[in-house]
């Protein structure tokens, strides 16, 4: 996998059953399908709207079976942390075994107190299992921890990181990576950054709205290369009243629920979320659907 990969990866949610709460591959197929057929570079499996915490290392493996069978073209990178160090391992030898392009590493879930002597060798010793190339996952909003610039120039001597992914709610990691590391590639991972990242250069982004709103997602880039109007600002403007809407209710569910509206059949959520209340789902569908009618924004 090329260092200058750029695009958008679609950062794709778990379809599960409703009331069985199975993996429904059925609406994993579809929603392949659909981000493929909007032409998005590649798509990252068990990433925060993945719902990985709840997923075992059987099921993703299958997850991954299933998006590699009809990826067509795009590129795969899983994130394969995991609460247990050995799960992490089998995971990553998995993925690399059938094929996935990169992959993607956290820092350790739950312990927040490690220093930094233990977090390098942490990352060592997952690296050590590993042939592919690999991107760092930077995000302490859910970690508790940063990844700092000294460990990944001491990761990078292994030869075998080639970018990180940074979701924050802010532009200091991304400006920070690309600034101290303009050899590896960054990926921006807020929705709501697009066009600030696009103004510094980023090339790769990651996407949770793409799952539903792929049009808007691209205008964003396409409005950004015209030589007239306001370059994408306007587009991230209207990308950002959807991100507001969501943001009202429980997001996980929500982006479940709006698949609906792209043809896709509802799915289910694991605990510790539940499905949206009908009330709100009316209500959320009569927010939403006038940017699924009117999916452009003129310049």
């Amino acid at each position: 996998m090329p260092k200058n990969v750029k695009g958008i990866f679609t950062s794709i949610i778990t379809p599960f059953k409703k009331n069985s709460l199975e993996i429904d591959f059925d609406s994993l197929m579809d929603l392949v399908g659909f981000i493929s057929d909007n032409k998005a570079s590649g798509i990252i499996p068990f990433d925060i709207y993945g719902e990985f915490t709840s997923l075992s290392n059987s099921e993703k493996k299958q997850i991954l079976n299933s998006i590699m069978e009809s990826r067509e073209e795009m590129l795969i990178i899983p994130h394969i942390t995991s609460y247990s160090y050995s799960d992490t391992i089998d995971l990553a030898h998995y993925a690399q075994g059938i094929g996935v392009n990169a992959l993607l590493i956290s820092p350790p879930l739950f312990y927040k107190d490690i220093d930094n002597e233990s977090l390098e060798k942490y990352f060592m010793k997952v690296l050590e299992n590993i042939d592919i190339p690999v991107y760092l996952y930077n995000m302490p909003k859910y970690t508790g921890i940063a990844i700092s610039d000294d460990l990944i120039d001491k990761l990078e001597e292994t030869g075998k990181v080639i970018g990180i992914k940074d979701y924050n709610d802010d532009m200091f990691y991304i400006n920070n990576y690309k600034n101290k590391h303009p050899e590896l590639n960054i990926i921006s991972s807020n929705d709501k950054l697009i066009y600030d990242s696009l103004n510094i250069g980023i090339k790769t982004f990651s996407s949770n709205l793409f799952n539903i709103f792929p049009e808007i997602v691209k205008s964003i880039f396409y409005d950004y290369e015209q030589p007239k109007g306001n370059g994408g600002y306007n587009s991230q403007k209207y990308l950002n009243e959807i991100i507001n809407i969501v943001n009202n209710f429980s997001t996980i569910p929500a982006l479940k629920f709006l698949t609906t509206l792209r043809g896709i059949q509802e799915s289910d959520v694991r605990p510790p979320f539940f499905e949206l209340e009908q009330e709100k789902k009316n209500i959320l569908k009569q927010e939403i659907y006038p940017y699924i009618t009117n999916p452009s924004v003129i310049e």
